[in-house]
């Protein structure tokens, strides 16, 4: 936390509010990547290419796998091109991948889809919204990321169920071919409108930047100001590795509940709708998380929720390993709720204010 005053909430989002909306809907509609959407399509997949949990499990293992590796790399790009480039090549790709998804005849090729949709939707779609908000604003930054997380919990809330509505009137190949079509015909020209002021904002802040290196060179330091790291310099700063404990660590293990939510409800003696029905506690406890954590970023610090999170999220394994049946399973969705709305907030504003903000897309896109 910044010593400088915090703004108050009203002033950020009268500041800010296309901004924040931006990267809301950003992570909203990233939902297409993410395991949550896709684990709800597992079986389908399962039963039409006729392969077995450890296959599937092999398959979409290394799509993430190799998606997550990619993603240090291309996630340079967001400080070296425009963001908007990098948003709009990702729905390109994302559509080709819920094409691939829908279309391939081949069993070997689901890794590749896999690997598109965890690439551009659970990869670039919340770096963009990530950067962008943390790059932009730096008074208020905890919670206006927090404010933009919240379209983790609305997707969370939203696309499970209408997946499962969507089973009942249509093939699951059907469905992919539909959320291509929707990437290419609504959300490109969503947000093309969205960021057509984005270019001004860019070049403010390029502007700023270069007068503080210009400061910096004259000796003129401002003891508010956090020196810029890129990936090489953050390697060899052990706060870098603490912060993947947590970053990496508690993301990983909730993708696998998701991924493997069937056989989780199963194993919990309750049914998949009822596991599923059982999202609305973890949205609930997410929403929570983003905001708390948000505005306790902005007034106290950064430091405490990332100590908090994992002692969170440890609650929540320890439930799932218990749990034979609903109040088990939701009492694990609010600990696992809370701690991923805390770190879905804890990422962006943290490693801005470790790190700077001049490489926070290559940094952040190696958490």
């Amino acid at each position: 936390m910044s010593s400088q005053k915090a703004v108050s909430t009203l002033a950020l989002l009268r500041e800010h509010a296309r901004l924040v909306l931006s990267g809301f809907f950003l992570i909203f509609f990233s939902v297409f990547g993410q395991t949550i959407f896709i684990g709800a399509y597992i079986g389908d997949i399962r039963q039409t290419f006729d392969l077995s949990q450890s296959e599937i499990s092999a398959m979409y293992m290394v799509g993430t796998v190799l998606s997550a590796v990619s993603l240090v790399f291309v996630g340079k790009l967001v400080d070296i091109m425009k963001e908007t480039y990098v948003l709009y090549g990702a729905l390109v790709f994302l559509a080709a991948g819920c094409l691939l998804m829908a279309w391939t005849p081949y069993a070997l090729l689901i890794p590749v889809s896999f690997f598109l949709l965890r690439q551009c939707g659970q990869g670039l779609m919340p770096l963009v919204s990530n950067t962008c908000i943390n790059r932009y604003i730096e008074n208020g930054r905890g919670r206006a990321t927090a404010f933009a997380g919240l379209g983790a919990s609305a997707h969370v809330a939203i696309f499970p169920a209408i997946a499962l509505i969507m089973k009942d009137y249509f093939t699951w190949q059907q469905s992919w071919m539909m959320f291509a079509g929707f990437i290419i015909v609504a959300l490109i020209p969503f947000f093309f409108i969205f960021f057509l002021t984005h270019d001004k904002r860019r070049a403010a802040h390029e502007a700023a930047l270069t007068a503080r290196e210009k400061a910096n060179e004259k000796h003129e330091h401002d003891i508010h100001l956090t020196p810029d790291k890129n990936q090489k310099d953050v390697l060899t700063d052990l706060r870098f590795y603490i912060l993947v404990a947590v970053m990496v660590i508690v993301p990983l293990f909730f993708t696998a509940i998701m991924f493997f939510q069937e056989q989780i409800a199963i194993s919990s003696n309750v049914s998949h709708e009822a596991f599923v029905a059982g999202f609305i506690f973890l949205t609930i406890a997410s929403v929570f998380g983003n905001l708390s954590s948000g505005f306790i970023m902005d007034y106290l610090g950064e430091v405490l929720m990332l100590c908090v999170t994992p002692v969170l999220f440890g609650l929540g394994l320890v439930c799932f390993i218990q749990a034979d049946n609903l109040i088990w399973v939701y009492t694990a969705f609010i600990f696992t709720g809370l701690s991923m709305g805390i770190a879905g907030t804890l990422g962006g504003p943290i490693v801005a204010k470790l790190f700077g903000t001049k490489y926070l897309g290559s940094v952040k896109s190696m958490l």
